[in-house]
């Protein structure tokens, strides 16, 4: 018999990769209901940004101001309220929102930044500090419609577990109707509130959050070019793509809701909101996309099909991808592929790392970040019975390469393991390895830089676009046994 692990689809709201708070599948059940009717035209931001940008509207509040010390740092933390937007039988109305914000007590105007939770999670003051700590910037983080922990945290409207997860899919009479778009619709409005802060520049904005609030982010920057930078965490764009395998965890959630990928509310919802082609056309911000290569619900296909919407992506210049080998949505700790600590280490890393980075590098805050790494590249030459890796790196005279590997799987992206490549030039690392790589093989090349700070170096990594076999459908594992 299997042991049944009984993880949850949202059990995991991982190593502060966002705000705390998951729910597991039996959390959002609610009353069953049916539902028909045809599908809906074409959805643009850009109708609905005039009044997400509406300040006045907004009806923005930072209460209960208070100083927290963390580290050697006093930090303004506080209660925020507004107002955002949700569809109700195709009208927009008006919700409140909470959460909370903090910045640098000290200093001039700093970067704005939002931070996004994940389905079934809330806004946290703790992780709010602690980004705002990371990044030195005034961040602010809210309570998608419906959810939340505390009278402080708790907002208005439709939560997303709503009859059994329907909410995540009304989009029949209007695809503003799904929570996902609620929950965008907030951050655009945080966002807004944060423009009304004379501590903020409002030149420089940015947005990051993980999973549900990862898709947030990528919906977000694509909609509004007051984002100059955004930083995804676990979550992408084509779920179309992600549910090819019929393992995807998103398959639960549609058969929760009485639906499945025929039908329309599906449908709806992926070409009008989370088709990549559409969302992201239009992106002007610079986009850093974090994710596990095992992932459950964004398997490395939903990855790659995302990052191929961007612009930018051709030349280069505004995205980069990290890659977190056997990391994913939670089955990482059943697994025994590695040790789950030596796993969490690893997406903590891209994370903590990933956002300093970026957001450093976007806003001219750390000069340390002033120069930003080129995507690395790899080739696999046959040679006889052998394979020759050749990794072409990047190493700004600011940073130091601490390893670069090449990350491996043989079995349709379900386990990797890695070859530590030797420098052989100042751009060049390679291994000479007995044997040749499966033709099924998914493969990609990471490099781990830190920067040249004699004490408490900070620490991040970039990989190359994943080599993905044409038609591969990655295996993922199952939510109930994690096999």
């Amino acid at each position: 018999m299997r042991q049944t692990i009984a993880v949850g689809v949202l059990s995991t709201c991982l190593l502060g990769l966002a705000q705390t708070g998951c729910s597991s599948v039996e959390s959002l059940a609610q009353e069953p209901t049916s539902h028909t009717a045809a599908l809906t035209t074409g959805y643009s931001w850009d109708s609905d940004l005039p009044r997400l940008r509406d300040a006045t509207e907004a009806d923005c509040h930072f209460d209960s101001e208070k100083l927290v010390k963390r580290g050697s740092t006093l930090y303004r933390v506080y209660k925020v309220r507004f107002r955002s937007l949700e569809s109700r039988g195709g009208v927009l109305t008006p919700i409140e929102i909470r959460g909370y914000a903090a910045r640098p007590d000290a200093g001039s105007a700093r970067p704005g930044i939002v931070l996004a939770h994940g389905l079934g999670g809330s806004a946290d003051e703790s992780a709010t500090i602690g980004l705002a700590d990371r990044v030195s910037a005034f961040v602010l983080s809210y309570t998608g419609p419906g959810g939340g922990t505390s009278p402080d945290n708790t907002s208005q409207g439709t939560p997303a577990g709503d009859h059994d997860g329907y909410a995540i899919f009304d989009t029949l009479t209007d695809v503003r109707g799904s929570w996902i778009w609620g929950h965008t619709a907030a951050a655009l409005r945080g966002l807004t509130c944060l423009t009304t802060r004379p501590e903020v520049d409002s030149s420089r904005l940015g947005m990051t959050g993980y999973s549900a609030g990862s898709v947030a982010t990528l919906l977000a920057t694509g909609a509004d070019d007051r984002i100059r930078a955004g930083v995804a965490l676990s979550g992408t764009l084509a779920w179309d793509v992600a549910t090819q395998s019929p393992d995807a965890w998103q398959h639960s959630l549609l058969q929760k809701a009485g639906l499945h990928t025929a039908s329309r509310e599906w449908q709806t919802l992926m070409t009008e909101l989370i088709d990549p082609a559409r969302a992201l056309s239009r992106t002007s911000g610079k986009l850093l996309l974090i994710n596990g290569t095992t992932d459950e619900f964004f398997p490395l296909t939903s990855t790659v099909s995302t990052l191929s919407a961007l612009p930018s992506i051709a030349s280069g210049d505004k995205t980069r991808i990290s890659l977190a080998a056997n990391f994913d949505h939670g089955c990482y700790k059943f697994t025994g592929v590695e040790s789950a600590a030596t796993i969490e280490s690893r997406a903590q890393l891209r994370s903590d790392g990933g956002q300093r980075l970026w957001f450093g590098n976007a806003f001219g805050t750390d000069s340390r970040f002033r120069t930003l790494p080129s995507s690395p590249q790899v080739s696999l030459i046959p040679v006889g019975a052998s394979t020759l890796i050749i990794a072409t790196v990047d190493e700004p005279s600011a940073f130091a390469i601490e390893d670069v590997r090449l990350f491996v799987s043989g079995d349709q992206s379900y386990v990797y393991s890695s070859i530590q490549l030797d420098r052989d030039s100042s751009r060049s690392y390679r291994k000479l390895v007995a044997g040749t790589l499966p033709a099924a093989s998914v493969s990609f090349v990471d490099v781990q830089y830190k920067t040249r700070d004699l004490f408490f170096p900070v620490r991040f990594s970039l990989s190359s676009l994943p080599s993905i076999p044409s038609g591969l459908v990655p295996h993922i594992r199952s939510q109930t046994t994690c096999l």
